[in-house]
């Protein structure tokens, strides 16, 4: 029996709508929008606030983070967060070193 949550499992993708197809970039971006509304995070048809983008930011800063202050080899580990945040070349991960103090 198939479960409902893992209805296409062989699908490329890995967010899938329910009819098994990839889940639309401009529709994620719409749903975040109107859920960052609705706990508050933005204003009513302001168009400032939080960006779906900034989670993408926030997750790398603060796993550096985290591994400075576990004094974790934080060069020996970037390669693994620039493959898990999609970057091609470990250099392109580096520019979140300078994010932050």
């Amino acid at each position: 029996m198939k479960s409902p949550l893992c209805r296409y499992r062989h699908s490329g993708d890995f967010f899938t709508t329910y009819g098994g197809g990839p889940v639309d970039t401009a529709d994620a971006r719409r749903t975040f929008y109107v859920m960052s509304q609705m706990v508050g995070l933005r204003a009513k048809g302001s168009r400032k606030g939080p960006r779906i983008h900034d989670l993408r930011h926030r997750y790398a800063v603060e796993t550096l983070l985290r591994w400075y202050r576990n004094g974790e080899d934080v060069e020996r580990k970037l390669p693994h967060l620039s493959t898990y945040l999609g970057h091609v070349k470990v250099k392109d991960t580096y520019w979140y070193l300078t994010a932050c103090p």
